[in-house]
């Protein structure tokens, strides 16, 4: 008698759903009934329709799903929340590329965040605001990802790359800050297909290469110092 009455209230509320009587599903789902809530969601879903779906992963607290569902609804701010909530990677993936495709980028920074920390995500978010021009907004991410906690090399690193390609003066001060927590060799390539001859020299004596910083000297003007030579 119970799994009759489930199916009945499933597929009535799956009803109301595909109506779109959400009041009515609302006033269902508010009293005593047997419902399977995550299979109408997840049918609601597939179907994009997207309200009923908002309603019925909230009951469900299906976070990871319902952040997906706001984004589609462009409902941005409550999009973040339900992502902390979920609180998953993949979740602050899709909520940081949604939110950049809308041009939420104060959201999607946030969002970002999460995903920078990622050694194996990182490199796809950087080519997701490259490839879309953001490359003021991606310099303020990525600076601010440099402060956290979890930052890694390889995110100095390419923070250092970034520099070398959109903000060529201040990629030396960059090298001061934080040489020691790059990949110096792969920063002294980037460095080099800018033509930053002067920061080539400096990592070369930072990380012990005195004969290759000497040869860049002798070879690229621009990175002469007497001093540095002699020494």
């Amino acid at each position: 008698m119970r799994g009759e009455r489930r199916v009945v209230d499933t597929e009535l509320a799956y009803a109301f759903c595909r109506c779109d009587k959400l009041n009515d599903l609302h006033e269902l789902l508010s009293g005593r009934n047997d419902a399977d809530l995550e299979d109408i969601a997840e049918r609601v879903f597939d179907e994009e329709r997207w309200e009923a779906a908002k309603l019925l992963m909230t009951l469900t607290s299906n976070w990871a799903q319902l952040t997906r569902v706001l984004c589609e609804l462009k409902e941005f701010d409550a999009a973040l929340d339900s992502a902390r909530r979920a609180d998953k990677i993949e979740v602050w993936n899709v909520l940081a590329c949604r939110c950049v495709d809308a041009g939420e980028l104060r959201i999607a920074h946030k969002a970002a965040l999460r995903v920078l920390v990622e050694p194996d995500l990182m490199h796809a978010m950087i080519a997701y605001y490259e490839d879309r021009g953001l490359f003021d907004a991606l310099l303020t991410l990525v600076d601010a990802a440099l402060l956290l906690e979890a930052a890694h090399q390889a995110l100095f690193t390419a923070a250092g790359v970034l520099y070398t390609k959109y903000r060529e003066s201040a990629v030396l001060e960059f090298c001061h800050m934080w040489w020691q927590r790059c990949n110096v060799p792969q920063l002294v390539r980037a460095c080099e297909l800018a033509a930053l001859w002067r920061e080539v020299v400096y990592l070369q004596r930072q990380y012990g290469e005195l004969d290759n910083a000497a040869r860049s000297m002798m070879e690229h003007a621009s990175a002469w110092l007497a001093g540095d030579f002699i020494e």
